[in-house]
């Protein structure tokens, strides 16, 4: 949970730990959210990536799934 997390980081702070965290783009309202903004407010490095391209999409999914996926199932993971 998000609670969590914000404890686990606290109480890593003076240890060797990276914390690696993802979010889409959408910014739902949340505690998830909120843990997000507290950890940008506290300083926390952000790097944005980029989208995949449709082709790495393609083949993530295809190693996933272990089979090649057609239009449909691709548009679902888009």
């Amino acid at each position: 949970t998000a609670d969590a997390l914000r404890n686990l980081i606290d109480a890593s702070a003076s240890l060797p730990v990276l914390w690696i965290l993802a979010r889409g783009a959408s910014r739902t309202p949340g505690h998830a959210q909120e843990t997000i903004d507290w950890l940008i407010r506290e300083g926390a490095a952000r790097h944005r990536l980029e989208s995949l391209s449709a082709e790495a999409v393609a083949e993530i999914t295809a190693e996933l799934l272990g089979a090649c996926p057609d239009d449909d199932v691709l548009a679902l993971v888009a």
